[in-house]
């Protein structure tokens, strides 16, 4: 055994607007904020991404990794259980009591042998919580606010490349998304049935009445499906510091740890909107420290060179592909 304690720091840059919402307000979305302390005292609600999204995606993308190199993504794709798929995607759930094939705490320790992911990022087993080997920190962003928690490398690597810091609210923006009713567009019209057709038209005249009438509750019964809505996002080319410290064990876990980092750094994307092309990061610049050993100094790493992760990784899981399979196909998660 050979105890290693791991830091990646990493500098992302958001390529598209990064939505994560907090909560609502009517029809309004406000992002997701943290209370940041300022040197003077004042406290002020900071825009950040969560490390549970962070987490979430380091582990999807691992995942991922992990069913390409055991072979399981040809042909029909791996057609896993719903269990299965709870186990790799989220660790599985805690159901207190299981089936006959329900995990147990001693046939856990064989199974994140054989799925390295589950060590790494925790799971479920029987009615107990297995915890995992990372300690992911929040996505913060680079800002005025939070210039005073920033490391001394973030800031010199900024002020190398002409990039100031300005306050949050500069960073934040806001987007207008509307939801289209197809029953008020004459187009759309064409295509319904004749019956649909005359009830379209009976409901149209019927809120034309009600609006000459000042109706509020016709008003009501026969407004439009029409749904503006706001949202706050985090605008594109702002700057991120994320950190994740991981506690391996052999080499193999030390692999599979890099392989989740730079497999969700090749096509990073977090937060809320992704089918709309919002969350994307990209990575600038990073560090790597070894905790365990003081004396060792931060090494620079390029972040984007994925291909030369991940080696140990895929070997392990092309060796035990068929033991991987028949987990998957035999776990109750």
């Amino acid at each position: 055994m050979e105890l290693r304690q791991t830091r990646l720091d990493v500098i992302l840059e958001a390529t598209t607007p990064i939505a994560q919402a907090e909560g609502t307000d009517g029809n309004h979305s406000s992002h997701m904020a943290r209370k940041v302390v300022q040197p003077d005292g004042t406290v002020v609600r900071v825009p950040t991404v969560t490390a549970d999204a962070m987490r979430h995606k380091m582990r999807e993308a691992l995942t991922y990794a992990l069913l390409d190199a055991a072979g399981m993504l040809e042909g029909k794709g791996p057609e896993l259980t719903e269990s299965a798929l709870r186990l790799l995607f989220n660790g599985g759930m805690l159901t207190g009591r299981g089936s006959a094939t329900a995990v147990k705490l001693t046939e856990f320790k064989d199974i994140m042998r054989k799925l390295p992911s589950l060590a790494l990022f925790g799971g479920c087993a029987n009615n107990h919580l297995v915890a995992g080997q990372l300690r992911v920190q929040d996505a913060q962003l680079v800002c005025a606010e939070t210039w005073h928690l920033t490391p001394a490398w973030v800031q010199q690597w900024c002020k190398d490349h002409n990039r100031a810091p300005a306050s949050f609210r500069a960073y934040l923006d806001e987007e207008m998304r509307v939801r289209d009713d197809p029953t008020r567009r004459r187009a759309t019209q064409r295509l319904l049935s004749g019956e649909a057709a005359d009830h379209t038209q009976r409901q149209l005249e019927a809120s034309e009445r009600a609006h000459d009438d000042d109706n509020a509750i016709a008003r009501e019964a026969t407004k439009s499906t029409m749904l503006p809505r706001t949202c706050e996002v985090i605008a594109p080319g702002a700057l991120f510091y994320w950190s994740v410290i991981a506690t391996t064990y052999d080499a193999l876990e030390e692999d599979t740890f890099r392989t989740a980092v730079a497999s969700f750094l090749a096509a990073g994307q977090v937060g809320g909107k992704g089918g709309t092309g919002h969350g994307y990061v990209r990575p600038l610049a990073g560090q790597l420290t070894e905790l365990a050993r003081p004396s060792a100094t931060a090494e620079t790493v390029d972040l984007a060179a994925v291909g030369q992760v991940g080696k140990i990784f895929k070997a392990h899981v092309t060796e035990n592909r068929d033991a991987i399979r028949k987990v998957l196909a035999a776990v109750d998660a």
